[in-house]
């Protein structure tokens, strides 16, 4: 009898599923944030640990998770050592969480207790997955593409434990590049990158025709003039004191250049849905559209309010990516990886397979729709007490916490959905031995 060389499940799962309940305090605390966020208030105690919560320890947790399995399979590279995820997620957690504590409590020394505790972690994955990325047989555009974001994390993670460690260090300038750096850096340069080889996969598309190099390498392109007009003039990226005639120029550049990638890459988005083989796509596939959409639409908000400086415009940008982007994305795809590794490990090259259902088909779609519909009812929310008039604060206060309830109970219903594709076909049964 054929056996599957699939003997454990792919630590894969557990980063997305953990990541998932991970969020759910930051989500919930969202609800005391509004009267800042509503202001464009972003740098207190409270919604520095929302922040990290949600983007250290479920955004990167979940990416960590990914890029486990992702950089194998897409670039024929060798697989990561399973002893990782004893190790690795552990770490990563207590880290996140002591970090986001640390913002809270307005502690810097568990600040940067929490972010040693990423940085150490992080490192000992990340050598590990550019072992296998450098000995990739399919090195295409988009392992190329990689690179960019891969060198951006560091800087990111190295300026955030500089200024927990060294506090004199939180000059704006500093922590502006931080937060540039991590939104567009790091996570926009990411998402677009793997959105080239995730959505062609998924949608069963050819990838003819696109071009993610300069996509990615214009996007970043727009970032550092950016970050050159930010370190020009020392003042907040959404200041108005924007008086350097340098200074604005690439402010201006930074954003025709962002401008210019996000129209590419909407373009490439499109051709690779008209190429697609599809005639209908599944709902996790149209889940990360709308959600490709929402960050698109996020940073495009960023960039006007940085040009305008308008101090509410770019935070609700922010907000954009954060809550219709990167969350619904992370939740959407997913709903595609773990069936898939589910599947691999459970049936592939078993009898089974035979009888198994389609992996398409392993997520209760009920639950499915359900967790889609709530998280962009809360984003339906939360857009509506944005644009609630300052004097209008109870009725953006009750919004916001309409808004965060939403949000949580869209991940809950996501995780049952996920934890019922680990109960099908039950236990994989003992593999017999060999003759």
């Amino acid at each position: 009898m054929e056996t599957s060389t699939k003997k454990h499940l792919s630590p894969t799962v557990w980063y997305l599923l953990i990541g998932q309940w991970v969020s759910w305090p930051g989500l919930l605390a969202t609800a005391q944030a509004w009267p800042e966020w509503r202001l464009g208030v972003t740098a207190t105690p409270l919604t520095l640990a929302i922040l990290h919560d949600l983007a250290v320890g479920t955004l990167l947790t979940s990416a960590w998770g990914v890029l486990f399995q992702f950089i194998p399979i897409a670039f024929q590279a060798p697989p990561l050592p399973r002893h990782v995820l004893v190790w690795h997620l552990p770490l990563q957690l207590l880290g996140a969480l002591w970090l986001s504590a640390g913002f809270a409590a307005g502690r810097w020394s568990w600040v940067a207790a929490g972010g040693t505790l990423v940085v150490l972690a992080g490192a000992g994955l990340f050598g590990l997955l550019m072992h296998s990325y450098q000995r990739a047989r399919n090195k295409t555009a988009v392992h190329r593409a990689l690179l960019l974001p891969f060198s951006v994390l560091w800087v990111v993670l190295l300026l955030g434990l500089v200024q927990a460690l060294w506090p004199p260090a939180l000059r704006l300038p500093v922590v502006g590049t931080h937060a540039m750096l991590a939104g567009f850096g790091w996570w926009g340069a990411l998402v677009m990158a793997l959105t080239y080889k995730l959505l062609p996969m998924f949608a069963v598309s050819p990838l003819h025709g696109t071009t993610p190099g300069r996509a990615v390498g214009l996007y970043c392109g727009g970032l550092a003039a950016w970050l050159a007009g930010l370190w020009c003039t020392s003042y907040e990226p959404a200041s108005s004191a924007a008086e350097s005639p340098v200074a604005r120029g690439l402010i201006w550049l930074g954003a025709l250049l962002l401008a210019a990638a996000l129209a590419l890459f909407v373009r490439d988005l499109i051709r690779i849905l008209r190429a697609s083989k599809r005639q209908r796509h599944v709902l996790p596939v149209t889940a990360a559209l709308w959600a490709s959409g929402g960050l698109i639409l996020g940073q495009v908000a960023v960039a006007l309010g940085v040009v305008a400086g308008w101090q509410r415009l770019w935070a609700f940008g922010g907000w954009c990516m954060l809550f219709a982007g990167l969350l619904p994305l992370v939740q959407a795809y997913a709903q595609k990886i773990v069936p898939f590794l589910w599947f691999e490990y459970r049936f592939s090259k078993r009898p089974e397979r035979k009888t198994a259902p389609l992996i398409d088909e392993m997520v209760p779609p009920r639950q499915a729709r359900w967790a889609l519909g709530l998280h962009w009812a809360g984003v339906a929310a939360g857009v509506a007490a944005w644009a609630c008039p300052v004097a209008a604060s109870r009725a953006a206060l009750a919004l916001g916490l309409l808004s965060a309830l939403l949000f949580c109970a869209a991940s809950v219903v996501l995780s049952r959905a996920l934890l019922h594709v680990l109960t099908i076909g039950g236990p994989r049964p003992p593999d017999p031995p060999h003759n």
